[in-house]
């Protein structure tokens, strides 16, 4: 998915680290979600308000109806992992461990805003946990201070074209600016982005692989234009028709800021295609490709596949049963970390999560944290997704596994549990990932990998290459019982409410903390009412993507 070029590789960004926002930007921009006195941020969180309010009606609350920590950072994680595909360095992807991070955990707050949004997170969670508006208001600033990242980028591409921020750019002009905002965006933490000899290099080959098969830069360079003809086209009553249209740095800024709301969605056909080729290496229709067939893919192949067994068992997409050769669990190998393009040092662009969605449809229809057994069977029999389509009658094995997890919780089957992600991978085996005991939650993220590699070797390859298909996945016979090929009773819920306790963090800060949180509780109410004035007087619509 990402570009192949060989950059040495760098511990960190010397860009990002050269010229991070400053604290008063970031203030400024926060204060734009807290106040509620910008119609953006009043779009957003109409957004954001309409993907994540579903899941907060089905989480588990305190008895003033509010959620843990971990439960909050369920929502945002699952926010941006639909709608933008960002895995945010901190949070961590969504798994079923017995100690999920809380959500001020994310690196980009503790470096960033940790007056702000820290003094919000800690002091709100005191006693009474977090409401649908904190996680929203929450979302909404992650994402304004990724995407304020991007000016500083922005920037640095002015400079590495020798263009001053303070010229008005052609078409021609800005698309050689983005191409190598483009270029930077890709490779992240591996490209020294001041280096202008190495940036004009790399940037040089890629022009050279233009008018190639399946040029990757082609594709960036379509995307670009896309966007840039979309935006002149919308302000075409605006400028001189008989003259080109010439940009702004701040126009320029807004185009970059469409770039990175749409980038997780278009890059996403690349998932997609990657998930096809894994789809017709899988013998049997049920998510998973012998690790034999997953590294002898052809030279001539567009995707081949070359992830280490070790990798590949640390994030839980091999699947190892006693008897039979390994396999890759399709799932679970395309949410990897893999499968993720750089971003910046705070985040990583992955493939957009398809179970987050699936979860949400489900959660937006139960409405509490658990409900029977039945019902739930009725609901994803009608359910249809890229991969299956509905209304389908589920196998009797898969009924029987459900009715088990009711029978273990006095009836009802907890949504949020490791029993029933585990139950919805078998429902779902191309979209939702079987939940694998981790050793840590940072093996899914692309930074614990940046040094120490993933690629498996060439003797690795051909070990598992040359083994015969006579003991590969097999059914032992024709029996609906099959299709669940391992389950655990080993349950998880993460998200128990726990007694209102008293928190003592920052007691040295208290009396600055608790009037910074007067101030920040009142603007978001203004916020919320904002939005529900909003709501009122229009509908909730899905932005616009270009693929």
């Amino acid at each position: 998915m990402a570009l192949c070029l060989a950059v040495p590789s760098r511990s960190q960004n010397v860009f990002l680290s050269a010229h991070a926002v400053t604290t008063a930007n970031v203030e400024a921009s926060l204060r734009m979600f807290i106040d509620g006195q910008s119609s953006a941020a009043v779009r957003r969180l109409e957004k954001i308000d309409a993907s994540m309010r579903r899941s907060f009606q089905a989480l588990p609350k305190n008895d003033q109806g509010r959620l843990t920590s971990q439960a909050a950072r369920y929502l945002v994680h699952n926010y941006f992992a639909q709608e933008h595909g960002w895995l945010i360095n901190g949070l961590g992807a969504h798994s079923h461990q017995r100690y999920a991070p809380d959500v001020h955990e994310a690196d980009i707050l503790q470096h960033k805003a940790p007056e702000i949004l820290e003094t919000l997170l800690h002091a709100q969670n005191s006693g009474r946990g977090f409401s649908l508006r904190d996680a929203e208001a929450m979302a909404a600033a992650l994402e304004r201070l990724i995407v304020d990242e991007s000016a500083a980028m922005l920037e640095a591409s002015y400079v590495l074209n020798n263009f001053r921020t303070d010229r008005h750019l052609s078409e021609r002009q800005l698309r050689e600016v983005l191409m190598s905002f483009l270029l930077m965006f890709e490779l992240g933490t591996n490209l020294n982005v001041t280096d202008h000899e190495t940036h004009n290099t790399l940037k040089a080959h890629m022009e050279a692989t233009l008018g190639t098969d399946d040029s990757f830069w082609e594709k960036l360079d379509e995307f670009q234009r896309d966007t840039v003809k979309n935006y002149i086209f919308e302000r075409r009553h605006v400028g001189n028709p008989f003259h080109a249209y010439e940009f702004t740095f701040d126009e320029a800024v807004n185009v970059v800021e469409t770039l990175f709301h749409t980038y997780g969605r278009w890059q996403n056909s690349e998932c997609d295609m990657m998930k096809e080729e894994l789809i017709s290496l899988d013998q049997h229709d049920y998510g998973r490709v012998p690790l034999r067939l997953f590294y002898s893919q052809p030279d001539a192949a567009v995707y081949k596949f070359g992830e280490s067994v070790d990798y590949l068992r640390q994030t839980g997409a091999l699947e190892e049963i006693p008897g039979q050769q390994p396999h890759v669990l399709i799932s679970n190998y395309l949410a990897g970390p893999s499968n993720c393009v750089a971003g910046s040092a705070f985040y990583s662009v992955c493939c957009l999560s398809e179970c987050a969605g699936i979860m949400s449809e489900l959660e937006g229809k139960v409405q509490a944290p658990t409900t029977n057994a039945s019902f739930i069977v009725d609901l994803v029999g009608s359910m249809s997704s890229t991969s299956v389509d509905g209304p389908r009658q589920l196998p009797g094995s898969l009924i029987d596994r459900l009715d088990a997890i009711a029978v273990q919780h006095e009836g009802v089957v907890p949504l949020h549990g490791r029993m029933f992600a585990q139950w919805l991978h078998y429902a779902f085996p191309l979209e939702c990932q079987y939940p694998q005991t981790l050793a840590s939650s940072s093996v899914l993220s692309p930074a614990h990998w940046e040094l120490q590699g993933h690629s498996a070797t060439e003797e690795e390859k051909e070990h598992f290459v040359s083994l015969t298909s006579d003991n590969s996945f097999m059914p032992m016979d024709e029996s609906e019982d099959t299709q669940i090929l391992q389950w655990s009773d080993e349950e998880v819920l993460p998200f128990q409410v726990q007694q209102p306790g008293v928190s003592y963090f920052g007691l040295a800060r208290l009396p600055a903390q608790l009037c910074l949180l007067c101030a920040i509780v009142k603007g978001l109410a203004e916020v919320w009412k904002a939005v529900v004035r909003a709501r009122h007087s229009f509908a909730p619509y899905p932005e616009k993507h270009f693929v």
